[in-house]
């Protein structure tokens, strides 16, 4: 897999992660960096809207794959559990 920035190369997401996005949020792309992207971006938004059920539903998604989401002061990424 190539290094795709927000998804911390990792070669699990790249196969499963815009079927991961798509079940998460909807998405309905094929770019495996754009679905990491939206993501993290619906969770964002649900943490920004206080929605911690949905925030924490994105994270039990990724940490049930084996997968988390760490926050950095560069942005969030998904990396590793």
């Amino acid at each position: 897999c190539i290094d795709y920035g927000k998804i911390n190369n990792i070669p699990f997401f790249c196969t499963c992660g815009v079927g991961v996005a798509a079940g998460l949020v909807g998405y309905t792309g094929d770019d495996v960096d754009e679905a990491a992207e939206k993501i993290l971006a619906a969770r964002a938004e649900a943490r920004a809207a206080k929605d911690w059920a949905r925030a924490d539903a994105i994270r039990d998604q990724l940490r049930d794959m084996g997968l988390a989401i760490e926050d950095t002061a560069a942005g969030s990424r998904i990396k590793h559990a």
